[in-house]
């Protein structure tokens, strides 16, 4: 895979918080170290939610 082809990565709470505000749906995966637990909640509601709505627009087409 070139450098071109791998997804951007986003380091830190401020630009996490600005890339769920604005792009939500180009979340892939998030990773949080034990100490920002309690801040990854809002964003790990988020993703859970988001991947729901893929498994039901999914199913409608199976």
């Amino acid at each position: 895979m070139s450098k071109a082809d791998e997804p951007d990565r986003h380091c830190g709470p401020a630009a996490v918080a600005a890339l769920f505000a604005h792009r939500p749906a180009d979340v892939l995966c998030f990773f949080y170290t034990p100490m920002r637990r309690q801040e990854a909640g809002v964003y790990c509601a988020a993703l859970a939610n988001a991947f729901a709505s893929l498994e039901q627009t999914l199913a409608r087409y199976a």
